[in-house]
């Protein structure tokens, strides 16, 4: 796999015809780059950056029902629950970024949490969001977003995980400059 953009061209021209006319993009654009913001969190919800997230009880609580003692670490796996059929339907594993529209409007999704939540939720996160919109934006307005050439293989590419996930030899992609044809 290339990556959500890449295998998924009819996104990419959403993006683009978005961005139409929006000048210059920067934060102001791109709080109203709706389309564009439900595809960033669609690919966070397929690739998020922190897979899991462990939480150290530091009293007795009670979660989904099951006794949790003090002193007692939980690990919360924000990549399973973005994958989830029953949170997100039998087409969870897909690439739909139109899911998103009601978070993208400001109402948060509680189904998921790439950036964590409560007191200790990202502080960095509305940076990431405004900086990941812009660049699918300023990237997507100008070029075709491609899967590798035939050289780089068919085979997904290998993940790592350290405390972020990622592709462990980087990420094969062409880009085409918009209105060439091939």
């Amino acid at each position: 796999r290339a990556g959500p953009s890449a295998e998924h061209p009819e996104a990419q021209a959403r993006v683009c015809k978005e961005t139409e006319g929006v000048e210059p993009l920067g934060y102001d654009a791109a709080v109203k780059l709706t389309y564009t913001r439900c595809v960033f969190y669609e690919a966070l919800r397929l690739y998020p950056t922190v897979p899991t997230v462990a939480r150290h009880a530091a009293e007795p609580t009670e979660l989904c029902g099951v006794q949790v003692p003090a002193g007692v670490t939980v690990v919360y796996g924000v990549a399973a629950a973005a994958k989830s059929p029953a949170e997100w339907g039998p087409d969870a594993l897909d690439f739909r970024p139109d899911r998103h529209l009601d978070d993208a409007a400001g109402a948060p999704d509680t189904r998921w949490n790439p950036f964590g939540g409560g007191p200790r939720k990202c502080i960095g996160y509305k940076l990431a969001e405004l900086e990941a919109v812009t660049f699918l934006a300023t990237i997507l307005r100008r070029f075709d977003v491609l899967p590798p050439g035939p050289e780089a293989g068919a085979h997904p590419p290998a993940e790592v995980t350290d405390i972020t996930l990622g592709p462990k030899e980087g990420l094969r992609l062409r880009l085409r400059p918009r209105g060439v044809l091939v």
